[in-house]
């Protein structure tokens, strides 16, 4: 359970941070405008016709203004009113909040476009439900009482069917079957991408040595994938699980890893013995080159002193200039503080508002060739008083 709420958590943070919110909040905007606006212009122009019947080219479609009581093609017609509003307004809910957790992907935006207009038009038919109004055409008049008016109609091949749909159905029809097209693109994508990299030689990091699992998969100087998860003193029960499925879920063949990039601390003595271990079984199957940094070099994203904590109010701490760290040493976190003053630095600490893969790459070769017998694990031990 622990593991099923960490793994929350942790998806929480990569899809509502303020860059992406913003992004999505942008295309909820364009959605509205897209689908409130002609809904609004149609509605507003039926309503105000002469005549409730218009025919159209080869009569093809024509407009036949009716009322309906129900939804989806008439469907639960014989149902109390708040039903159908409560069914409608429940999918929006579920629509929009799978937009709100949807993530980032290069056709997320589709997604939430789609997703918005279809929430969007079960909402504008919800309003015009509740919306009664006697329309008076100089043919007929039109009484609506807790109904959605139709006016679209296909011409006499169905002509049976009567009005059955108006401009928001139109939307939330047309939206679907876009959606669809891009799930089969997104699909073909994903197939097209995982077949390519299978054949190719990947990059992989690994990071255990704080309070998470990083991975990431990178080539040439650029991340393709990554994952993070919060541990709870399970790390070792996860590590593996986790890390076959990174990589089966990316398409990755663990014979295709080419080269291990690895933080061996400090760090706390089962990080960092997770992350070792991971790499020589690696290197003992696969024969892969491994490359290390310590945790102190890799959070330090620009000139800082870089800490990690060493318990009993102890830290690990170096300074960090253009990549390269001077010697780890401990002090207290009364002296770290006085410490970063003298020099004029901040304090990047305990990978805290650290963007661990934009380190990697920044740091990418400040990371030393490291043979099977020098991997050494750097640990975290209780100060000495």
């Amino acid at each position: 359970m622990k593991e099923l709420y960490s793994s929350f958590v942790s998806y929480c943070k990569t899809v509502f941070t303020k860059k992406i919110l913003l992004k999505k909040l942008l295309t909820l905007g364009i959605a509205a405008v897209l689908t409130f606006v002609p809904c609004i212009i149609v509605y507003f122009s039926i309503i105000n016709m002469t005549k409730s019947y218009s025919g159209t080219i080869n009569d093809l479609l024509f407009i036949d203004v009716q009322t309906n009581p129900g939804v989806a093609f008439s469907n639960l017609s014989d149902v109390p009113g708040w039903t159908v509003d409560f069914l409608q307004i429940f999918i929006a809910i579920v629509l929009l909040s799978i937009v709100a957790f949807l993530k980032p992907t290069k056709l997320s935006k589709w997604y939430v476009l789609l997703l918005c207009v279809i929430a969007f038009g079960g909402i504008f038919n919800t309003i015009d439900r509740n919306c009664d109004r006697i329309i008076t055409y100089t043919d007929r008049t039109v009484y609506k009482q807790h109904e959605v008016l139709d006016y679209f109609c296909f011409g006499s091949f169905l002509k049976g069917f009567g009005a059955i749909f108006n401009m928001a159905d139109s939307l939330i029809v047309t939206s679907s079957c876009a959606l669809g097209l891009v799930l089969i693109l997104e699909i073909c994508l994903t197939f097209k991408n995982n077949t390519e990299t299978q054949n190719i030689k990947q990059n992989l990091f690994i990071d255990t040595t704080q309070k998470k699992l990083n991975l990431a998969l990178f080539q040439d100087k650029k991340i393709y994938k990554t994952f993070s998860i919060a541990t709870h003193n399970n790390l070792t029960d996860i590590a593996m699980e986790h890390l076959d499925r990174f990589l089966k879920s990316n398409g990755v063949i663990k014979k295709n890893i080419e080269n291990i990039y690895l933080t061996v601390g400090p760090g706390s003595f089962t990080g960092v013995r997770v992350g070792c271990l991971l790499t020589k079984g690696w290197y003992t199957k696969y024969k892969v080159n491994i490359y290390t940094i310590d945790t102190i070099t890799l959070q330090a994203a620009t000139n800082c002193v870089s800490a990690v904590d060493a318990q009993g109010g102890k830290v690990y701490y170096a300074i960090v200039r253009d990549g390269k760290s001077d010697k780890i040493d401990m002090c207290s976190n009364d002296e770290l503080v006085h410490f970063a003053k003298k020099h004029h630095l901040e304090v990047a600490s305990d990978y805290q508002h650290v963007d661990i893969f934009k380190n990697l790459l920044t740091h990418l070769n400040n990371f030393k060739k490291t043979s099977i017998e020098e991997l050494t694990p750097v640990y975290i031990k209780p100060p000495v008083s």
